[in-house]
């Protein structure tokens, strides 16, 4: 006689969950809904930091204001984090100014940890940069925005880039160092112009996710 199967309790998930590692928590907050979160989650899996670590979340909404909005509602529901991270297009938003006095005037301990992340016109710029130091002003020309002429120049350099297509890290991390030094250059160089055409603080956010990885149980090579 055949032996009868005994039946099958419920099977655990394979999946592990994060292990939150001893260092900082990171929140970073992003506009877009692909380009911007799936650039940071590449760093997150490049440097191997933890994502129970760093939470890379896309706001609700696509105008600065309404992305600060969904940052201050994360960290009201979760007020454990040393650094949260707002990425914005500055580009022709109306609400800019109004999302720069959201953040500092950020309620409870979020004021101390919270930092806009802006690139004006638009995240493409910082792209641009690993490639390039330009401080040409970028303007609507004809149906073209701003942004979209930033896109066009960094086509040069990578054929074929569109807007949440991935895979942006991986084809510009060889270049982050030089892109970071351009940056921190373009603003002081804007500020004394009075301008922030074109700018980007990118480059602060990942410096800091280097530090992270740079920590106790950093072992990635830089870049």
């Amino acid at each position: 006689m055949a032996k009868r199967k005994r039946p099958r309790g419920p099977q655990r998930s394979r999946r592990r969950q994060p292990r939150r590692e001893p260092y900082d928590r990171v929140l970073v907050v992003c506009e877009g809904t692909k380009t911007e979160p799936d650039y940071f989650r590449e760093i997150v899996e490049a440097y191997r930091l933890s994502s129970a670590n760093v939470v890379v979340a896309s706001g609700r909404g696509s105008d600065p204001e309404s992305v600060v909005a969904t940052a201050v509602e994360r960290y009201e529901d979760d007020p454990d984090y040393e650094g949260v991270y707002v990425v914005v297009d500055r580009d022709t938003h109306a609400g800019y100014a109004a999302a720069e006095d959201r953040v500092r005037n950020a309620p409870g301990g979020l004021r101390d940890v919270a930092r806009l992340v802006p690139s004006t016109p638009c995240f493409e710029y910082w792209l641009l940069l690993h490639f390039e130091e330009t401080a040409r002003p970028y303007a609507k020309t004809g149906k073209r925005s701003p942004c979209a002429n930033v896109i066009r120049d960094l086509e040069a350099h990578l054929p074929g880039y569109s807007k949440g297509g991935g895979g942006t890290f991986a084809a510009t991390r060889e270049y982050v160092e030089e892109a970071k030094a351009r940056a921190a250059r373009r603003l002081v160089e804007a500020r004394r112009a009075g301008t922030e055409n074109p700018t980007t603080h990118v480059h602060v956010l990942v410096e800091r996710l280097q530090t992270l990885r740079d920590g106790p149980s950093g072992t990635e090579e830089r870049g």
